[in-house]
């Protein structure tokens, strides 16, 4: 059977939403009306599931059976005071791949499911380096995304599988293996050093006090490198915010990680984590989870947000969204993107987001980072050692649990119901009984795997199994450049056979960890905390003073070290992210008031730095920026004031 190339429709039984990157997620539309609209005209046929708190009259809505996705949007956007209305999308991580090394257990004694060292399961072949020591960035195609397909009036559904076009992760390839150190570390990893981190620390902190909210796959909660978040949410439907990809866990880790085996390996350790789950455990996601959590950051009081993730296509709601949070006062940080491309990926480019690049480790660019324009500046992103857990699969019934290997792909997360046995997944094979339960296969010599998954949920079946047809070892394989809406593992001819005798009873496709390790990951992804990182530091060291939002990219940006062609380039940006230089930026202007240069005292090069301010009026981004001493965003009286009881001193204090 062909492919059919569409999005696809979650069964009633499910949660609800669809699934593939840039296309439209199935029945969700996001509609921002006007004040004084007609809200019952303009939401007929609509149920509500989320209005946003950031913008005001932006919502999140389902469509009823009674109408197309389509329809609704044209009569949406004839409808008076609507302003604009677009289908959900399916979005996925920055981290298109990390290096295939097996990851390191935690130390005996660190606790909490130590286990034997092995690759993830349910890695594709293509993460594997191109040449010695560079990864390999992931291929993740880019098609023209369809419109999701409406359920069928006869019972049974679309499939569950669909192309790739937009949002993803921004990584390169799965962890890799970190040699046992012979004792404690007690130094930073080589990314830290890079950005200067440790040398901003006995001044600066290390982020006490300030809150970062990291929007990803979730968190690994009993892994002992990492610190208890001071909130949690998933909005991905049917998933907690366990990370059962390892994705977000690295990435929270390279911001608040608590010292390790391997030494200080995060900025901010001191900092307060909140983690929002907005893409699922197989690495993809929808624009209304990221909404939602870029909503629910902001209220639990976040100062930075973290997205190490990016779409192709632009939407005015996210753009919304992300100008609301920063007008809130929150620094936004996204990953540029892995795919070697000079076009912008979103939320990355929005006039909101601080864009960031990838260098390699001696501050070379990063061959598959993006570029352009909208690049505000690079950080670390080749090889990042941080946390990660060591997630595992697994199909359950009474003959106890057997391995499974998740599709690359795959939702992931849990479903139990009846098993049902369809062969090797011909569509004569599949009764409709398997509706809303578990469809078991056989892998088919004559059906690819995407062919077989199609046919199993064109059925509505809620989660798939399929056993090897050979006597080998586990089997892993991937449905890229397609992602899945339901769970899809595979498990050994052995223990499908073992399954063949199961009729009536419940069956169970589950997700746990084999362990919690630490490894190194590349991409766009790994370089986005870092910035982050920088950002919640500078947020927490000059508290109680209120810094904008645009000040700190400002500072980032105009402290960040030259490594390319003299000034900004669209390869790197403004440089390589500085975190000692930023901090003393605003030391100058907050602590030690008219220190423009940086050199410890306010002297005669100072006043002529501040002359030049003076005469602008108008600082260039806001509070402490330029020569404003005060936070109000001038140079004027107030201000020179300021600078000469410091030039009395001379020497900062």
């Amino acid at each position: 059977m062909a492919l059919t190339g569409r999005c696809i429709v979650w069964s009633l039984a499910l949660v609800g939403l669809a699934s593939v990157a840039g296309a439209a997620a199935p029945r969700l539309v996001l509609v921002r009306v006007a004040p004084f609209t007609d809200r019952a005209a303009a939401f007929s046929n609509l149920s509500i599931e989320h209005e946003s708190r950031l913008v005001p009259g932006l919502t999140i809505a389902r469509v009823s059976d009674a109408e197309s996705l389509d329809a609704a949007l044209t009569r949406l956007r004839a409808t008076p005071g609507v302003l604009y209305a677009e289908p959900d999308r399916i979005l996925v991580h920055a981290a298109n791949s990390l290096n295939h090394v097996s990851p390191l257990p935690l130390p005996e004694g660190g606790g909490r499911g130590v286990g034997s060292a092995f690759p993830p399961l349910g890695l594709t072949s293509s993460a594997q380096n191109s040449e010695p020591g560079r990864p390999r960035p992931g291929a993740v195609a880019h098609l023209t995304p369809e419109p999701l397909a409406e359920a069928s009036t006869t019972g049974a559904r679309t499939p569950r599988l669909a192309d790739v076009s937009a949002l993803t992760i921004a990584s390169i390839a799965p962890p890799s293996h970190l040699p046992a150190p012979t004792a404690l570390a007690a130094t930073p990893t080589f990314n830290l050093n890079m950005i200067n981190a440790p040398a901003a620390w006995p001044s600066y902190g290390k982020g006490a006090g300030v809150k970062v909210a990291v929007l990803d796959t979730g968190l690994d909660f009993a892994h002992t490198g990492m610190p208890t978040p001071a909130a949690s949410a998933s909005f991905v439907p049917g998933q907690t915010a366990d990370d059962y990809n390892f994705h977000g866990t690295h990435c929270a880790g390279t911001i608040v990680g608590k010292d390790s085996i391997f030494g200080s390996f995060s900025i901010a350790p001191d900092a307060t984590l909140l983690v929002g789950k907005v893409v699922c455990n197989g690495g993809w996601g929808a624009l209304s989870w990221l909404i939602e959590g870029i909503d629910w950051s902001v209220a639990q009081g976040a100062s930075v947000i973290s997205m190490s993730l990016s779409s192709d296509e632009t939407s005015q709601a996210l753009d919304d969204s992300c100008q609301a949070a920063f007008d809130a006062g929150v620094v936004l940080v996204a990953a540029a993107g892995n795919e070697s491309v000079n076009t912008p990926r979103y939320p990355a480019a929005y006039p909101s987001v601080i864009a960031v690049g990838a260098l390699n480790a001696s501050a070379a660019h990063s061959t598959f980072s993006n570029t352009g324009p909208h690049l505000s500046v690079s950080a670390p992103g080749e090889n990042i050692p941080s946390a990660i857990p060591i997630p595992t699969s697994f199909v359950s019934w009474s003959a106890g649990s057997k391995k499974a290997s998740q599709f690359t792909g795959s939702f992931g997360g849990s479903v139990s119901a009846q098993v049902i046995h369809c062969g090797e997944g011909l569509p004569a094979q599949i009764p409709p009984e398997v509706w809303g339960k578990i469809a078991h296969l056989r892998r088919s010599n004559s059906l690819t795997f995407a062919e077989q998954f199609d046919n199993a949920t064109i059925m509505g079946a809620a989660g798939v199994v399929i056993s090897n047809n050979a006597p080998d070892t586990l089997i892993q394989d991937s449905l890229a450049p397609f992602f899945l809406t339901v769970p899809c593992v595979l498990i050994s001819q052995a223990d499908g056979n073992a399954l063949l005798a199961v009729t009536t009873e419940t069956v169970t496709i589950g997700q746990g960890y084999s362990g919690h390790f630490f490894g190194v990951l590349t991409g766009t992804s790994q370089a986005t905390p870092h910035v982050a990182g920088v950002a919640t530091l500078l947020c927490a060291a000059f508290k109680p003073a209120i810094i904008e939002p645009r000040a700190i990219r400002y500072a980032i940006e105009h402290t960040a070290t030259d490594i390319d062609a003299p000034g900004f380039d669209e390869s790197t940006g403004h440089g390589l992210l500085n975190a000692k230089a930023a901090a003393d930026y605003f030391n100058g202007r907050i602590r030690c008031r008219g220190d423009l240069n940086n050199d410890n005292q306010v002297d005669d090069a100072d006043f002529s730095l501040f002359a030049i301010a003076y005469d602008t009026l108008l600082s260039p981004a806001g509070t402490y920026t330029g020569a404003d001493l005060t936070g109000d965003a001038l140079c004027d009286d107030s201000d020179f004031q300021q600078f000469v009881q410091f030039y009395d001193t001379l020497l900062c204090p």
